[in-house]
């Protein structure tokens, strides 16, 4: 029974507010799990060791289709799977996204403490660390190497700064 169901059944019961609380082993068995996702990324690199194009496959849930309809979903994108995916914070010019829908089946899925963001966003992250590896370079120095927008760079440098990059552990 959904909780906001079982607190308007108690509350016809009681006076004052109804509380719902589940301990862990009940919530879930009730809730919506967060989707599983696979991301591959792959980059083609100049001399310098930087990105000339770059491709994002991600294959996972159509959350945004389930909460919003079919006719949410342009062309069969779901936005909330491939935000942040493709609108990077570097400016690369050959960029491409694909979405493939894989709804897990019979696990009701969902938001759970973040939304498309908090996974793209790692992964590309990653993948850009990857990319400095590959090409033997310092991340924060890839990184900056890959910005143009000043402010951009500017909080870049401020959080090595605050994390101490580059000084001993």
């Amino acid at each position: 029974v959904d909780g906001i169901v079982l607190a308007a059944r108690v509350a016809r019961h009681v006076q004052g507010p109804v509380r719902v609380l589940w301990p862990r082993e009940e919530d879930i068995q009730h809730d919506r799990y967060r989707p599983y996702y696979v991301d591959r990324l792959s980059a083609s690199l100049d001399a310098r060791g930087m990105p000339l194009a770059w491709r994002h496959t991600i294959a996972g849930a159509g959350l945004w289709a389930l909460y919003y309809g079919e006719a949410t979903v342009a062309k069969g994108i779901d936005f909330d799977a491939v935000t942040s995916a493709g609108d990077l914070i570097y400016p690369l010019e050959n960029v491409e996204v694909r979405f493939v829908r894989r709804d897990p089946p019979g696990v009701p899925t969902g938001w759970w403490r973040g939304v498309g963001p908090t996974r793209s966003v790692f992964a590309v992250e990653s993948f850009v660390d990857e990319l400095a590896h590959t090409v033997q370079q310092d991340p924060v120095r890839y990184r900056r190497a890959l910005l143009k927008e000043p402010r951009a760079r500017g909080v870049l440098d401020l959080a090595a700064d605050r994390a101490g990059w580059g000084t001993a552990l």
